[in-house]
């Protein structure tokens, strides 16, 4: 096996349930935060953009309304309640210029929780 050049993305599961609107909120956290459990919250940067994407037949991408260092992103429950288990997600932020420059934030899995406990 080989080594990734750079660390890759985390990967989450990305929990939707039955008639409930997906709010997530992609917070920029200091990687070099002293203290996990209360990491030190960093503005992002001026001029960029937020989306997360959806690998649907038809691909679905949903703009983050970025505010400091939040950045929020809404899918309506009509839209959440057609996606399947497994759809695969990115959160991808987009860095000004000509070209512009995309980071894969974070990616992963949709995971159904309809009418299911947490296990």
């Amino acid at each position: 096996m080989t080594t990734p050049l750079f660390n890759p993305p985390p990967v989450h599961a990305l929990p939707v349930s039955w008639h409930g609107d997906l709010v997530i909120n992609f917070e920029n956290v200091d990687p070099n935060s002293a203290d996990p459990e209360n990491p030190t919250l960093l503005d992002y940067d001026a001029g960029v953009t937020g989306y997360l994407d959806l690998r649907t037949s038809t691909p679905q991408r949903f703009p983050a309304d970025i505010t400091g260092s939040n950045a929020v992103v809404r899918i309506e429950s009509e839209v959440a309640d057609e996606l399947n288990n497994g759809t695969l997600y990115a959160f991808i932020l987009s860095y000004p210029g000509s070209p512009t420059t995309e980071i894969v934030v974070v990616n992963g899995k949709i995971q159904r929780f309809d009418g299911q406990a947490v296990t």
